[in-house]
């Protein structure tokens, strides 16, 4: 542990030297500064691999990647590109995977996803943004199919922490959400890490599965009803198994609270896809009495029963409306899946009377 911990230590240092000078485009400076702080940590498979990597000036990554998921998968290395992140450049981390209970691997065995805890990492990857690190982040990635994305569980749970929970505590009732409100971060890395096990499951199911259809929900009405759909199935996948479960219970309550609350709080509807589903879904069920109001907090009416009943509603006339444009013409499906929050809203696609 200690010796990888030092790799990405060593790794750091090189990379603010790198662009310190602006020489991030320049790849025999980079190969200088590689080679004269890292031959001693050659021993590592990583490292050797990079520094085989420097003698041709190759910053392209994907042997990097490989290797990453072939033999070592507590241990990221290479260079990177990615366009939500302008920090990240030649980067490190030291990773540790987060187990999924086996009553959720019961339902859900296998998942894009790879929830993890970071022990350390370079700086490029501690930027807010970067929540996830994906195969097609190393430069020059050949993306496989068992290319797994990273999902870096601590930046999870600060976000909930900064925003949601206390979102929460300002305008909800204490019964709404009872056991995430008073989580410690233990619980709700464990809530974390089964979202995104189940999240990137059920974006490969349906009529109309990523990443095949990915251009038909590419507009932000598109990819709000597609990320809408998916929590909307996890929550229901969860609530079939919980059985008083605490850590099921507390993962249903964290994911509705993430998908409901939290995300018009970082960006405006009218931008963002993701704020757009909170306010379809919100207005859904405040629209269908599931969510009152007294004494100036929202609440559930009915409690998780009635929700649950609502949430398929929801996911019903998803999976109809899927059905139905899966059978129309390509050119056409784009268009067809943009009224679907728009419909759930009411708002006649008038987002920026609810940012």
């Amino acid at each position: 542990m200690q010796h990888k911990i030092k790799i990405v230590e060593e790794i750091n240092h090189c990379r603010l030297e790198i662009l310190s000078e602006g020489a991030s485009s320049d790849p025999v400076r980079i190969a200088q500064c590689v080679r004269k702080t890292l031959e001693g940590h050659s021993d590592n498979a990583h490292v050797k691999l990079l520094l085989e990597n420097m003698e041709n000036h190759q910053l392209g990554s994907n042997n990097l990647l490989e290797l990453t998921f072939t033999d070592d998968p507590d241990f990221i290395l290479g260079f990177f590109e990615v366009p939500y992140n302008p920090d990240a450049f030649l980067e490190a981390a030291f990773v540790e995977a987060i187990a999924i209970p086996q009553n959720v691997l019961d339902i859900v065995p296998e998942s894009e996803a790879l929830p993890v805890l970071l022990h350390c990492c370079s700086d490029g990857f501690k930027n807010p943004l970067s929540v996830a690190i994906f195969a097609e982040n190393f430069r020059d990635a050949e993306v496989k199919p068992y290319h797994k994305a990273y999902y870096l569980i601590e930046k999870f749970v600060d976000r909930f922490k900064s925003y949601t929970r206390p979102a929460i505590e300002a305008a909800w009732s204490p019964t709404a959400f009872p056991d995430v409100i008073t989580a410690d971060d233990d619980l709700l890395t464990r809530a974390s890490a089964i979202w995104v096990h189940l999240h990137e499951y059920y974006h490969r199911t349906g009529y109309l599965p990523l990443p095949e259809h990915l251009k038909e929900k590419s507009s932000r009405n598109g990819a709000g009803a597609e990320e809408l759909r998916v929590d909307i199935l996890s929550i229901l996948a969860l609530l079939d198994l919980h059985a008083n479960d605490p850590v099921l219970r507390a993962s249903i309550q964290y994911i509705l609270a993430e998908r409901l609350i939290r995300y018009p709080l970082q960006a405006p509807p009218k931008e963002n896809y993701d704020a757009r589903s909170s306010v379809a879904l919100f207005e859904y069920l405040q629209r269908h009495g599931v969510i009152g109001r007294k004494g100036g907090r929202f609440y559930f009416v009915g409690g998780y029963a009635r929700l649950g009943e609502a949430l398929r509603s929801i996911l019903v006339k998803i999976t109809a409306l899927e059905y139905r444009i899966s059978q129309s013409p390509a050119d056409d499906r784009k268009k067809k899946l943009s009224f679907l929050l728009p419909d759930l809203a009411k708002n006649n696609n008038r987002w920026e009377l609810l940012s």
